[in-house]
Parts: C-alpha cells; structure tokens; sequence
C-alpha cells in the first residue's frame, strides 16, 4: 500500500515568461502558497498563478520586506526566477530553509541582471544554469546544482 504524503509548500518570486513557465512547472509538484511579482509582468503570471494563491505586488526591497514581515507564510522556502528586485537578510530570514535561486549563468560568472545577454556579446560559447541558496550579496550565495548548455 502506497500512502500519498502532502506536497511541499513552497512561495515563488519572479517575473517574466521564464519565471512564468517556472510557475507552472513547479505548481506541478508544490503547492503554491503565495505568488510575488513586479507590477510590470503581474498579468503574465496571473495567468500561470494556481487558483486559490494570492498574488502580490512588490516592485522593491523595501515593499518586499513589507510583504514578508505582513504575510503569514508557513512555507519553509520559497524560490526565486528572474525578479530582478534585491532580496534582504530580513526577508530571506522569513524562510527557515532559505530562498533557493535560479541563475542564468554558470555562476561566478555574469552575476546581476542579463547574464544571457552578456554571455553571447562576450563571445562564450557555454553559458548555463546555477542554482543556488541566496545571501544578502549578489549571486554570490552556497551553489546547490549547476548545468552547462552549448550555445
């Protein structure tokens, strides 16, 4: 006999039809306690949000802790894909197990915004993917898993 387990809950952050797609992919295997995006691309994942996951709104750190420190959020982690706001200390603290990042680089390298972009001006031929446990720096975070894609 098998006995089904409940789903992690997790929050996502991000924006964009990367992060969108993200969305999706993990409301496969996670509950989706809350969505948080930029007002800029909040339409591109309402239409992704699982039914029942509020949508929030937070364009900046400083809205972003409001959201974190307000919230009563009983995940234990939340991930981020492509936000493009700075996470503080104070917000990745509301997650016991931290915030998990996605990177589009093969990390050290091309840490901050665009790294795709500047990976093909600078003439690579390997960009890839790092995920990674964020800190208050950078992209500068514990590296969790890293692939490398030809380009």
């Amino acid at each position: 006999m098998t006995v089904a387990t409940p789903r992690e809950r997790i929050v996502f952050l991000g924006s964009g039809p990367v992060a969108a797609r993200s969305l999706e992919l993990l409301a496969e295997s996670f509950v989706i306690e809350a969505v948080i995006t930029k007002s800029t691309t909040e339409q591109m994942l309402r239409d992704v949000t699982p039914e029942g996951a509020p949508e929030l709104i937070a364009n900046t750190k400083k809205e972003l802790d409001l959201i974190t420190q307000q919230s009563q959020f009983t995940s234990k982690i939340a991930i981020v894909i492509d936000y493009g706001v700075i996470i503080s200390r104070e917000s990745i603290e509301r997650f016991p197990l931290g915030i998990i990042n996605s990177h589009f680089s093969l990390l050290p390298e091309w840490r901050g915004a665009d790294p795709i972009t500047f990976s093909l001006l600078s003439g690579q031929t390997e960009t890839g993917v790092s995920v990674m446990l964020i800190n208050e720096a950078l992209d500068e975070g514990d590296l969790l898993a890293q692939a490398s894609y030809a380009l």
